[in-house]
Formats: C-alpha cells, sequence, structure tokens
C-alpha cells in the first residue's frame, strides 16, 4: 500500500461519486445524453483536489460542469427564473444537488405562532442558470431566525447525504447569503422564532 496508490483509491472514490451524478441527471433528463457519455469519459482520468472531509464535500469540477449541463433542462421548465424556492416535504429526506422543484414557493413565507414559539422547516433553493448564483435572505422584524446550510458528507458506501449543518452568518444588516453553483439545489434549515404574537 504505498501513497501513490492511496491517492488512486481516493479518486476512485470520488469518481464513483460523480458518476452517480450523472446517471441520476440522465434519468431525470435524458435528453442530455450525448453531453453526458461525453462527460462520463471526460472524468476516467479525474484526480480530485485533497479536500477535508470534516468540512463536507465539495462539488468537484466534474460535478459543477454536470450542473452547467443540467441548467438547460431546468432554464426550460422555469423559464424566465433564474432561482426557484420550494419548501421541503420532509427536512430530513435527502436531496440531491440536481433537483426538478414541482413547484415554486411564494415570494414570502408566512409563519403563524404564539410569541417565543420556535417554529423548524427547510427550504431548497434551485439555480437552473448556467452561472453561479447568490441569494440573499432576510426575515420580518418579528422573527429570530436561524439558518443553516445543509451540507453533503460522503458514507462508506461512496455516496453522499445532506446531513451536516453549517450556521448561515448575518452580515451588519442582518442578511444572509448562500451561493449555489449552476444548475445545483442548496437546501436552508430554518428555526424561526416568534418575537411577539403576530404573522412573519
Amino acid at each position: 500500500y504505498t501513497p501513490d496508490a492511496k491517492l488512486q483509491r481516493e479518486a476512485e472514490h470520488s469518481r464513483t461519486l460523480i458518476r452517480k451524478d450523472i446517471e441520476h441527471v440522465g434519468k431525470l433528463a435524458p435528453e442530455l445524453k450525448k453531453d453526458l457519455t461525453a462527460l462520463q469519459k471526460k472524468i476516467e482520468k479525474f484526480m480530485p483536489p485533497k479536500r477535508n472531509p470534516y468540512l463536507g464535500m465539495p462539488f468537484f469540477a466534474p460535478q459543477r460542469e454536470l450542473g452547467v449541463l443540467f441548467s438547460r433542462t431546468l432554464s426550460k421548465k422555469f423559464p424566465g427564473k433564474n432561482i426557484v424556492v420550494t419548501l421541503a416535504d420532509d427536512p430530513l429526506k435527502r436531496t440531491s444537488p440536481y433537483f426538478i422543484p414541482s413547484a415554486d414557493a411564494p415570494e414570502k413565507i408566512t409563519i403563524e405562532a404564539l410569541k417565543g414559539e420556535v417554529e423548524s422547516f427547510a427550504v431548497n433553493i434551485t439555480n437552473t442558470t448556467a452561472k453561479e448564483q447568490q441569494l440573499n435572505i432576510t426575515a420580518a422584524e418579528n422573527l429570530e431566525l436561524e439558518m443553516y446550510s445543509v451540507i453533503h458528507v460522503e458514507t462508506d458506501r461512496r455516496e453522499y447525504v445532506d446531513d451536516a449543518l453549517l450556521p448561515l452568518k448575518k452580515n451588519s444588516d442582518g442578511i444572509a447569503s448562500i451561493t449555489i453553483p449552476s444548475g445545483m439545489t442548496r437546501q436552508i434549515y430554518c428555526n424561526a422564532k416568534v418575537k411577539f404574537n403576530t404573522s412573519g
């Protein structure tokens, strides 16, 4: 067992993850078959950069390229929309970064609760464009809103699951931002605490 063999083993693990993503997108967007086949061949010698597994899975270059391809399908399904936000039916259910929303959520999410109560929910944010997008998030003044970006972590079955939660920090204006790669979906888990009795 040599350092080179270890690198090759880790590289093949990464290629396996990417192949599964390509297969998944192929089922969602069969019209991309030709481009997906070319990407499959391209990753045969792909060598991933070093990463810290404790920081969650990065999106490798071929996965970002896959997102650009998938954005073609998303942009046709949601013409004129760069970002599509949907409520997660089950926050504990695994959500692939390559995801076709069933419907667009309303521009505002209303929470009805008594003062001091905490309501938890999750939203999926989908970038339908061929370029990376940044989304800025604000909350009504009567809410204390904690937000967490769901991060993918690798399993011993050569899969990754959206398991870890990374807090989204707010700037001095109370605005939190999240970046969504082309053609991908990121999930945000939220805890909302009502400051006084009203809808927010």
